[in-house]
């Protein structure tokens, strides 16, 4: 755990040895001796911070009444350096030994007896006489007192009671203690047994520890000058602080490999970086920042999205980014890099937007280092897309998700991706913020997570944490199909099924006008989530409307979820018209004509079913020997 981790594995070093134990040995020891923890800290990302940065605590300050050695010994075995630790918990055990060897007295059987006879004496004299007992002789007790009965144990039929065990009686030397020789057999066997189990511990865990989900590099990539837009123009590469879980999250076990990119010298860390404040200031802001998130209204949760059997290629994985002054981009590499994929991950807010600014972004479609696609938010709120070649931003779209983020200290940011071919879908908290134009690049390539994109947007030694750090394939499992959906007044849908079960997906499908608005009212539109006779109706008519529509059993059964207006529907004979829905979770989002409409809830049916293209949804929506045509029918699966 990061209470005990050695700097080496918070630096995810992969060639590690047994001196990392004889580091967990030093913690081990340091709170054997005072009942504490070297470091205290209140999240695991900052615990590890701690054993990187934090000096070795005097455990004379804690324990004055220590040999003065016990510095020593502390201070060596948590040395930050591993050359400067024993080499071998044999090492370490023999050093304790010594500490308490002069102490030591071998002893004498016939002083033993002396003190034994006048303990029993002693004993004997000075028992209560209050207490109903018989004093046993010591050379003569063949068993120990039984212990007392087990505290009340509850369970659903109530408590059972145990009766109040009779206390015993106290029995006290005449010099108030126990004599020398006994404590000093009693740190013998304490020296003897830690040592051989210390040794144990060091050969049975040699090696790597695996405490590590991923291999976080810091990325030699140029950093954005806030005021003037200048970017450091060289690049260099070296290792960055990589952590494990933050908050109760599962060690993952999937690793992110770094790319294997020649770095370039970095040039000098920009002037204009935000200097961070000092801890006092720093622990103030955090305070009202804490008490204000506080204070908030709570936002009433949603039910749980359903669950997708759609493995994924990497991930989850659960880390932190490190904040640090050096002017480059913070990494985390995924081991998979294809050119389409879809990503989610949780980032969780380093500090609050009064302690100053942060950002996060994913590098993607990465060719080679400072040679990628971008997409960044910031904690002022505005996004960016920006196709990065040699050392030159092309910003291609920029906005504002100011209404969608939360800034706050302590809250969260859920950041997803779609990235299909010349497309790509960005959502932040199940908002959908824009469709992405990706046709500048649209190569495979390396993928990260990252943090640090300009030169103000971090301070030393904070962190950025992120939780579900996953990607999946995007594969289509229909199509492209297509096909006619021919009229026939018989007061039937008229459809084409993908015979699929999924629960969230990809419809795409472009749709060719039977005749014009002018000759008849047509429609047409997508079913999904079917089981048995329970689905959604997603339907756009001629009108200009649209409607969601929630089937429980029949027709006469039904209730319409959402509705609303279309203004880009194209409206005249065999002009066409382009539908794509995205089912994800509780909610839906769809676009007509490569336009964003709008998004809904569809909470209410959570079975994974067929997907179905439709028309004549309205039983005057069309003409006997007319037909709407539809093309490029397809389902890409989702997560």
């Amino acid at each position: 755990t990061p209470t005990y981790m050695s700097p080496e594995q918070v630096y995810g070093d992969k060639q590690l040895d047994g001196r990392s134990d004889i580091y967990a040995l030093g913690v081990i020891l340091f709170q054997m001796l005072t009942g504490n923890t070297p470091y205290d800290a209140d999240t695991p990302a900052r615990m590890m911070m701690k054993h990187v940065m934090d000096p070795v605590p005097q455990i004379l300050n804690v324990r004055p009444d220590l040999p003065p050695a016990c510095n020593e010994i502390i201070n060596k075995a948590m040395a930050k350096e591993r050359t400067d630790r024993f080499s071998s918990a044999t090492d370490l055990s023999s050093a304790i030994t010594a500490v308490t060897k002069h102490s030591l007295k071998q002893p004498n059987i016939e002083k033993l007896e002396e003190e034994l006879t006048e303990m029993k004496e002693e004993l004997l004299e000075e028992a209560p006489t209050s207490a109903r007992t018989t004093a046993v002789p010591l050379d003569t007790a063949t068993a120990a007192a039984a212990p007392p009965p087990p505290p009340p144990v509850e369970s659903n039929s109530g408590s059972i009671s145990f009766p109040t065990p009779t206390p015993q009686p106290q029995t006290v030397t005449k010099s108030g203690g126990v004599p020398k020789w006994i404590w000093g057999v009693v740190a013998l066997i304490a020296v003897l047994c830690v040592g051989g189990s210390w040794l144990a511990f060091s050969l049975l865990s040699d090696g790597d520890d695996g405490f590590l989900a991923g291999d976080a590099t810091n990325t030699p990539q140029a950093v954005d000058d806030d005021d003037e837009g200048d970017v450091v123009d060289d690049q260099a590469t070296e290792e960055a602080i990589a952590a494990i879980e933050t908050e109760e999250a599962a060690t993952a076990t999937t690793e992110a490999i770094p790319p294997t990119n020649t770095p370039e010298p970095a040039t000098a860390v920009p002037t204009n970086t935000k200097v961070a404040p000092t801890p006092d200031a720093l622990a103030t802001r955090e305070s009202i920042e804490a008490t204000r998130a506080a204070e908030a209204s709570p936002t009433p949760a949603a039910p749980p999205p359903p669950s997708s059997n759609l493995a994924a290629i990497f991930g989850p994985i659960n880390s932190t980014l490190p904040h640090n002054d050096d002017a480059f981009i913070e990494t985390d590499y995924a081991d998979a890099s294809p050119a389409n994929f879809v990503m989610s991950v949780e980032m969780i807010n380093p500090y609050g937007s009064v302690t100053g600014d942060w950002d996060f972004g994913l590098i993607f479609r990465q060719a080679e280092i400072d040679d990628e696609m971008r997409l960044v938010v910031r904690s002022d709120g505005s996004w960016s897309l920006n196709d990065r070649i040699a050392d030159e931003n092309n910003f291609i779209q920029e906005g504002n998700v100011s209404q969608y983020l939360n800034p706050d200290l302590g809250s969260s940011n859920l950041f997803q991706l779609i990235i299909i071919d010349d497309n790509g879908y960005f959502f932040l908290n199940n908002d959908f913020i824009s469709q992405l134009d990706l046709s500048s690049r649209t190569n495979s390539g390396d993928i990260a997570l990252a943090t640090g994109f300009y030169a103000s947007t971090e301070i030393n030694g904070e962190v950025t944490p992120y939780n579900n750090f996953t990607l999946w394939p995007v594969a289509s499992v229909y199509g492209p199909t297509s096909g006619e959906l021919v009229h026939a007044i018989d007061e039937l849908i008229k459809l084409e099924s993908a015979n699929v079960d999924q629960l969230n997906f990809i419809a795409d499908a472009t749709f060719t006008n039977p005749f014009a608005v002018s000759v008849n009212d047509w429609d047409f539109g997508f079913s999904f989530r079917t089981n048995g006779s329970f689905k959604y109706w997603l339907v756009i008519g001629s009108e200009g409307n649209w409607q969601l529509v929630d089937r429980q059993g029949s027709a006469d059964d039904e209730l319409t979820v959402a509705e609303g207006d279309t203004f880009n529907l194209n409206l005249g004979e065999n002009e066409t018209n382009s539908l794509r829905l995205i089912a994800w979770g509780n909610l839906g989002y769809f676009f007509l004509n490569d336009e964003y409409v709008t998004k809904f809830d569809i909470s209410n049916n959570q079975d994974s079913g067929d997907i179905e293209a439709i028309t004549a949804f309205y039983f005057d929506h069309e003409i006997e020997g007319e037909a709407t045509g539809f093309a490029d029918f397809t389902i890409i699966p989702l997560p």
